[in-house]
C-alpha cells in the first residue's frame, strides 16, 4: 500500500497469507513500518508495544476500579500482570490483537464516563484493526439502546462513518475486494494451531495439499460446523439479553431495560460488554494463541459474576492460563488441553448465565 499505492486487497499478502484485516490495521502497521526504519528496528517496535501493554493495563485497572463486582478485592488485580502468554502477544509477537483490545478497553472506559461519541469512535477504530471486536457489538447495542432509539441510531451511524473514513482509499478503488477480504467470516482455519477445538475430528491432508489456512479435512473444516457455532452464538446472545439482568435492573432483563430506556449502571455496562464477547469467544470456530488477549483481562471480572466459590474461580483461571500455553514438548495445543479449555469455558458460561438469571437473587453483584 505505502510503497506501490496499491489499494487492491486481493494483491496484499504477507508471510502468513493474504491480508484479512480492515483498513485500520494497514494504517497502524504502516506507521509502525515507518517508525522502525521500514521494519528493521525490531527492538523499537517492541518498546512501542510494551508501551501499548502498559496503557492497556492501566485502562483495564481503571475499568475495574469504576465497576468492580461485589466481593472483588483489589489484591486480585495482580493476577492481570502475571500471564506469560499476554506478555508474549504484546512485546514479543507484536500481534494486532493487542492494539485492537487497547482501543476496545478505551471505548468501554469512555462508556463508563458517559462519553458515548468518543466511545463509538474508539470502538469502530478497534474493529478496523481486527474484526473480533464485533463480538462486543451486542453488548454495545444494548447500552446504546437504553439511551433511546434515536440516540442509538446516531451512535451506530458514527461507528459506520469511522469505517468509511478508515477504508476510504480501498472502498473507492476496489470496494468488493476490500469488503470480501477484510470482513470475511467464512474463511478456513489451521487445525494444528487451534487452541479450543483441536479435539474436533479432522484428518490431516497430504503435505502437497496443505496451505497456510487449511491443513486437514473433516468436521473441523466443514461448513456445517461453522454454521452450527454461529447459530449457537446467536442463541446464547439472545438468551443472555432476554433472560439475564444486572444488579440495578429492578427485575428487568438487559433487553427489557434497554427497550424501556433505562440507562445501565457502570457494572451493567461492563457486564454486557464482557459477557457478550465471552459468548463469542467460547463458540469461536478456532482460537489461536494470540487470541487469548480477546478476553484475558475480562476473565477475572466475569468470574466474579458467578456464584462459584473463590477457590474454584481461581482454579478455573489457572486452568485456562495453562491451556493457553504450549505444554511440555509441544509447540501448539494438544487434544487434552483443548478439551480442558472447552470444559472450563462451558462451566464458566453456564455459571455466568445462571448467576445473572432474572428471578434469582443477585446479591453477588453490586
Amino acid at each position: 500500500v505505502i510503497q506501490d499505492s496499491d489499494f487492491n486487497y486481493s494483491h496484499l499478502r504477507g508471510g502468513t497469507g493474504p491480508l484479512v484485516y480492515p483498513g485500520g490495521f494497514v494504517w497502524l502497521y504502516s506507521a509502525l513500518f515507518k517508525l522502525t526504519s521500514e521494519g528493521q528496528d525490531i527492538p523499537l517496535a517492541q518498546y512501542i508495544f510494551g508501551f501499548f501493554y502498559i496503557i492497556n493495563l492501566g485502562i483495564v485497572l481503571k475499568i475495574y476500579s469504576l465497576a468492580a463486582p461485589k466481593y472483588f478485592k483489589p489484591v486480585y488485580l495482580g493476577v492481570l500482570c502475571l500471564s506469560k502468554r499476554i506478555h508474549s502477544i504484546f512485546t514479543l509477537r507484536l500481534f494486532n490483537d493487542g492494539p485492537a483490545m487497547l482501543l476496545l478497553y478505551a471505548s468501554i472506559l469512555c462508556l463508563l464516563q458517559n462519553r458515548k461519541i468518543t466511545a463509538c469512535i474508539l470502538y469502530s477504530l478497534a474493529v478496523s484493526v481486527k474484526m473480533n471486536i464485533f463480538l462486543f457489538a451486542p453488548g454495545l447495542f444494548l447500552v446504546l439502546l437504553a439511551e433511546g432509539v434515536g440516540s442509538c441510531v446516531f451512535h451506530i451511524a458514527i461507528c459506520a462513518i469511522v469505517q468509511l473514513v478508515v477504508g476510504f482509499p480501498f472502498l473507492v478503488s476496489y470496494p468488493v475486494e476490500y469488503l470480501t477480504q477484510s470482513f470475511n467470516i467464512g474463511r478456513t482455519f489451521n487445525h494444528f494451531w487451534s487452541v479450543n477445538f483441536k479435539w474436533v475430528p479432522c484428518e490431516p491432508l497430504p503435505e502437497h495439499e496443505k496451505s497456510l489456512l487449511n491443513d486437514c479435512a473433516g468436521i473441523f473444516t466443514s461448513k456445517l460446523f461453522g454454521i452450527g457455532l454461529l447459530v449457537a452464538i446467536i442463541c446464547f446472545w439472545i438468551t443472555f439479553a432476554f433472560n439475564c439482568g444486572g444488579p440495578d435492573s429492578g427485575g428487568l432483563t438487559f433487553l427489557r431495560k434497554s427497550v424501556h430506556g433505562k440507562p445501565f449502571s457502570k457494572q451493567e455496562i461492563v457486564t454486557v460488554m464482557f459477557v457478550s464477547n465471552f459468548i463469542g469467544v467460547v463458540l469461536s470456530k478456532s482460537l489461536h494463541f494470540q487470541f487469548y488477549i480477546w478476553y484475558f483481562h475480562a476473565l477475572l471480572y466475569i468470574l466474579f459474576l458467578t456464584k462459584l466459590p473463590t477457590v474454584v474461580k481461581f482454579t478455573l483461571l489457572l486452568c485456562i492460563e495453562i491451556c493457553w500455553n504450549p505444554w511440555p514438548g509441544e509447540i501448539s495445543s494438544t487434544i487434552t488441553s483443548s478439551m480442558i479449555l472447552t470444559m472450563c469455558h462451558s462451566l464458566l458460561l453456564v455459571s455466568i448465565l445462571s448467576g445473572l438469571w432474572v428471578g434469582q437473587k443477585k446479591e453477588h453483584i453490586e
